[in-house]
């Protein structure tokens, strides 16, 4: 990858993360929200447009340091910071609304087990192999 292609992949995931808590803060700039909607309902909303991006602009900032690996490797790493992306999100929708949301809870916790799994998929690839 050229120092330009660096730089292009840079600047597009300051972009991507900026969108991202922008979304987060604002929800209401996609989808109309109503003053009458449920604690999961607002978190959910704030989440659906912005976990994704922020998501995206994190891989793109880490996978310059990953251009050697299989595509397996960069396959795992995607999906681990997509679950991050929706784990930040998620945890600081909570904090935000007091961690109100018992469902919302559930799937933070969800969320971290499926981490632990996708952690547990990359040390395993990453392992040397025994032949």
């Amino acid at each position: 990858m050229t120092d330009k292609e660096k730089l292009y992949l840079r600047i597009f995931s300051t972009v991507m993360i900026f969108a991202g808590i922008f979304l987060f803060l604002f929800p209401e700039t996609l989808q109309e929200s109503t003053s009458s909607m449920s604690v999961d309902e607002q978190i959910d909303l704030k989440i659906r447009y912005s976990a994704i991006p922020i998501a995206i602009g994190i891989f793109c900032t880490i996978i310059v340091r990953f251009s050697g690996e299989s595509t397996t490797y960069k396959l795992l790493l995607a999906l681990l910071t997509l679950d991050f992306g929706y784990f930040v999100t998620r945890l600081i929708a909570l904090a935000v609304y007091d961690f109100e949301s018992e469902i919302q809870f559930v799937w933070l916790i969800i969320e971290i087990i499926i981490a632990s799994v996708l952690l547990y998929g990359l040390k395993l690839k990453k392992a040397p192999s025994k032949a």
